[in-house]
């Protein structure tokens, strides 16, 4: 057993525990540094001994739960670290969607008569930290799972990647547009010039779903014709010839004699 000589003298057995391992030394058994039925209730707080490195008192407790504690220390370590990493009872953690289900609207507001109004977010958060009443976990899924849109828990899914389009024809399997100047308009879309929207189709720029509607609304105003079949090309304008009218000479009528 130790002594019961100051735990801070460097002399000390739990000093001695604490600066070395003996080999074979250290069972590999489960260690509870807030004592029996506690835990750390600051994980992030600073345990200092003298001539040892600090350590977070939450890295202090995973080494208890690793079996990295021998007996001895574990038996000490209570009244070390009771009041610095803030010991408390061990806490039961609460799933507020239930087993198995998470929060999916984190900035939902919830709201219960006679309690302060708070996400869901902080909701989850507080039944992660044991900080929830087991009586209360157990009514909240039925309370909160709509509003707080609870769903299974696990990764969130992964997008599936984008397939490009294939190339279409918007006048249908076959034909192509024989009007590439008509404009094709529809309810709250801009208006579109058929070869523009033709060309759109052979970039794949349009869905199949569009595709598959499109000959039927362009048919007319576009003037789709077969595949192949020669578009008429306009004739350049000419100039019109100009013609140059010149005045004709008058004959020379001799003065009278």
């Amino acid at each position: 057993s130790l002594d019961d000589s100051d735990p801070f003298d460097t002399n000390n057995t739990l000093f001695k525990l604490m600066s070395q391992q003996q080999d074979g030394d250290v069972p590999e058994d489960f260690c509870e540094v807030c004592g029996e039925g506690m835990e750390v209730g600051n994980p992030d707080a600073i345990f200092a001994f003298p001539g040892q490195p600090a350590k977070r008192c939450g890295d202090l407790q995973d080494e208890g739960y690793d079996g990295d504690i021998s007996p001895d220390q574990c038996e000490i370590f209570p009244v070390l670290i009771n009041d610095l990493c803030d010991c408390r009872e061990i806490r039961e953690k609460c799933s507020v969607c239930g087993e198995g289900k998470e929060v999916g609207n984190p900035d939902a507001i919830f709201a219960f008569p006679s309690q302060p109004t708070t996400s869901c977010g902080d909701l989850e958060q507080a039944g992660e930290a044991g900080n929830i009443d087991p009586n209360q976990c157990g009514i909240l899924p039925s309370l909160i799972s709509g509003l707080c849109e609870c769903q299974p828990a696990g990764p969130a899914p992964t997008q599936a990647p984008s397939i490009p389009n294939e190339p279409c024809s918007v006048c249908g399997e076959g034909k192509q547009v024989g009007n590439p100047d008509g404009v094709f308009s529809f309810p709250s879309l801009p208006p579109v010039s058929c070869s523009d929207l033709e060309e759109d189709g052979e970039e794949g720029r349009l869905d199949f779903e569009q595709c598959r509607l499109l000959p039927a609304l362009i048919d007319g105003v576009c003037e789709c014709e077969p595949r192949g079949t020669d578009r008429p090309s306009s004739s350049p304008t000419l100039p019109a010839p100009t013609v140059s009218i010149q005045p004709s000479s008058s004959p020379t009528t001799p003065a009278p004699t």
